[in-house]
């Protein structure tokens, strides 16, 4: 039977007629979220065998319901009701297996422009046109204007089978990202972006979010980089190009990416040789939290 590394069979991405399934084991038993439509959805329950029992809650609707896993762990039949129904209805799945060799970089990026005055800007179309060039690459950008639209996304990251980089652009604070006078508190974002077990690296790219987050970013289930500092955004574009190549066109893991910047950006730490033409970026990087066996 296939299962995850922490070996919860149930563990994983799932195609159902009632959209896609993220489920992961947590120390309780199994949690979960599902989209369907505009709808989105959580679920919790306890795995017997090859049988997972939960309760399910959904814009102020609750139920109950059960999967009862294949022998192979590929597929799942089930049933679902409302809290007040009496009458059950079928819930099946299929497990979603990630296309061999691709990886995913959705660039999340606020909108810059304020008025007309201003100049067209999308960092998410230069990094489209550098890595489109690389064909197991897909990339995506998809703007947000304030802390509900952002975490739609984040939300949208959970149903993707591939490994996927996230680069959250925009204007920030040692509070979080500053979005139109709006501070987005990033603890809300990880939380929601904990149980994508697809995730490779969330990057801000955004000024000072690192700079008071040590503790928000550490032990997280996948790595997290940003800046402490101010950073412009010249000395950004060469930094984060150069990482990002380091990861999807030079194949380095994350850490190794992040070891590897000081080599190659001088400017990239905390500190510069006078005569340079740029300012210290302080880039931080924070391992995900080691995973064990269950």
């Amino acid at each position: 039977m296939q299962s995850d590394s922490t070996g919860e069979p149930f563990a994983g991405l799932w195609n159902t007629p009632f959209g896609p399934v993220r489920l992961m084991a947590t120390a309780s038993g199994v949690a979960g979220s599902y989209r369907y439509g505009e709808v989105d959805g959580q679920l919790e329950g306890t795995v017997s065998g090859d049988t997972l029992r939960f309760r399910y809650r959904e814009s102020g609707t609750v139920g109950e319901g059960w999967f009862q896993l294949d022998a192979a762990g590929e597929c799942f039949d089930g049933q679902w009701r409302a809290e007040s129904a009496t009458e059950w209805s079928a819930w099946t799945g299929q497990r979603l297996r990630a296309e061999p060799g691709v990886t995913w970089l959705v660039v999340l990026e606020a909108h810059w422009q304020r008025g007309l005055a201003e100049n067209d800007y999308a960092y998410g179309n230069m990094l489209g046109e550098v890595f489109a060039r690389l064909p197991n690459v897909r990339v995506r950008q998809r703007f947000f204007h304030d802390a509900h639209s952002l975490e739609r996304w984040c939300r949208d990251l959970l149903y993707l089978a591939e490994p996927t980089i996230v680069l959250i652009a925009s204007h920030g604070v040692a509070d979080g990202l500053s979005v139109r006078g709006e501070v987005i508190n990033t603890s809300r974002l990880l939380e929601i972006l904990r149980p994508a077990g697809n995730l490779r690296l969330v990057h801000f790219a955004a000024c000072l979010v690192g700079q008071d987050s040590q503790k928000t970013f550490e032990n997280q289930q996948f790595p997290i980089s940003g800046y402490a500092g101010n950073v412009d955004w010249g000395s950004s574009l060469l930094l984060e190009m150069t990482y990002l190549d380091l990861i999807l066109n030079r194949g380095l893991l994350p850490d190794a990416a992040a070891a590897a910047l000081p080599k190659v950006i001088a400017w990239s730490g905390d500190e510069v040789e006078a005569d340079s033409p740029y300012a210290a970026a302080c880039f931080r990087f924070y391992p995900a939290l080691p995973v064990t066996e269950a």
